[in-house]
């Protein structure tokens, strides 16, 4: 996962799965890809390893 770029001072109320400051090392199962194009096209592309 690639660091969470700027974040310095993380707010303690914001419960979120931050990457501070250097990439975390990991082996995703799914991946979700999103694009849009001219004139209103669209595309995802949902990935995933069998199980």
């Amino acid at each position: 996962m690639p660091a969470t770029l700027n974040l310095h001072r993380p707010a303690p109320e914001c419960d979120l799965d931050y990457v501070p400051l250097s990439p975390r090392h990991t082996r995703p199962d799914s991946a979700l890809a999103l694009a849009r194009g001219l004139e209103g096209q669209a595309v995802a592309v949902a990935l995933g390893r069998p199980s």
